[in-house]
C-alpha cells in the first residue's frame, strides 16, 4: 500500500484544487520567465527556447502581443506536473522525479 492509498479521491482533487489555487494566487493566471522554464523542469532559459524551437515543450505555449518571451497558462502548467505524480508514483522511501527535458 503507498502513501497516496490512503488517500480518497476526493481529499486528493481538494489538495489538487487547493494546489492550483495556491500557484495561481502567487504567479497569476499566465506564468512567463524563470517561473515557466523552471516549473517545467528545464536547467536554463536556452534550455526551454530550444525545446521551445523544437516543439517538444510538454505544454502549449504562446506569444502575446507587444511582450517578449513565450506564456503559458498556469492551469495547463498545473494538470502537466499532477501527470508526473500520478503517471510516476514514488516507491516508498523514494522521491518521484520527472524525467529530465532534453535540451
Amino acid at each position: 500500500m503507498t502513501e497516496l492509498d490512503s488517500y480518497s479521491e476526493p481529499d486528493i482533487a481538494h489538495s489538487a484544487r487547493t494546489a492550483l489555487r495556491m500557484l495561481e494566487a502567487e504567479h497569476g493566471p499566465i506564468l512567463a520567465g524563470a517561473v515557466l522554464w523552471r516549473l517545467l523542469g528545464y536547467q536554463t532559459p536556452d534550455a526551454f527556447r530550444k525545446a521551445a524551437q523544437r516543439g517538444t515543450l510538454p505544454v502549449e505555449t504562446f506569444r502575446l502581443p507587444n511582450r517578449r518571451g513565450r506564456f503559458a497558462r498556469t492551469g495547463d502548467v498545473f494538470r502537466w506536473l499532477d501527470t508526473l505524480t500520478t503517471a510516476h508514483p514514488a516507491s516508498p522511501g523514494k522521491e518521484a522525479t520527472p524525467e529530465e527535458p532534453r535540451s
